[in-house]
C-alpha cells in the first residue's frame, strides 16, 4: 500500500516536497495520514491543489492533532466519505493569521491578502461539506473539534 504523510509542519519546503510526492505517486496512493500542527496557509493550499489534482482515490486518516493548514489539506478529499479520524483525533480551524510588519501601505496590502486567503480557506471548507456554522466561527475564532464533533459537523465521514 502506498501511503503519504502530510508534513508535520507546513512551510515552503515541506509544501513543495509534498506536492512533488503527489505528482510522482498520486494515482497509486491509497492512504494519506495526517498528524500535523499545520503551519503557513499558502503551502497548505498548494498541498490541497496537488491532492485534488493527483490523489483522487486515497482515503484520508487523521490521528492525533490535525491543525490549521493541515486541516485545509485534509479536506482536499472533498467527500467526507474519504475522510476518517481515530477516536482521539482532534482538529483546529482558525482565522488566517499574518505578521504585519513595516510601513502602513505594506500593512494594508497584507491585511487585504489575509482577507483573500481567509475567503479561499472558508470556501474550501464549505466545498468539502463542513457545516457553515463551524466555518463561519473559524473566520473569527479558534475552533477545536474532537472526533465526535468533527463527525457531527461534516469534517469527517466516520471514526475508525
Amino acid at each position: 500500500m502506498r501511503v503519504l504523510w502530510l508534513p508535520s509542519y507546513f512551510d515552503e519546503w515541506s509544501g513543495a516536497s509534498f506536492v512533488m510526492e503527489c505528482m510522482q505517486h498520486g494515482p497509486v496512493v491509497e492512504l494519506v495520514l495526517c498528524m500535523s500542527d499545520g503551519g503557513y496557509v499558502a503551502p497548505g493550499l498548494a498541498i490541497s491543489d496537488a491532492i485534488e489534482t493527483h490523489v483522487q482515490k486515497a482515503v484520508f486518516l487523521a490521528t492525533g492533532m490535525c491543525a490549521s493548514s493541515a486541516t485545509v489539506a485534509f479536506t482536499a478529499a472533498k467527500s467526507p466519505a474519504r475522510r476518517f479520524a481515530t477516536r482521539r483525533a482532534s482538529f483546529l480551524l482558525h482565522p488566517v493569521r499574518m505578521g504585519v510588519i513595516g510601513r502602513l501601505p505594506d500593512a494594508i496590502a497584507e491585511v487585504a491578502y489575509a482577507s483573500e486567503l481567509q475567503d479561499l480557506v472558508s470556501g474550501h471548507y464549505l466545498e468539502a461539506g463542513v457545516n457553515r456554522e463551524v466555518v463561519d466561527r473559524a473566520r473569527t475564532e479558534e475552533v477545536f473539534l474532537n472526533a465526535q464533533q468533527a463527525l457531527a459537523c461534516g469534517l469527517i465521514g466516520a471514526i475508525r
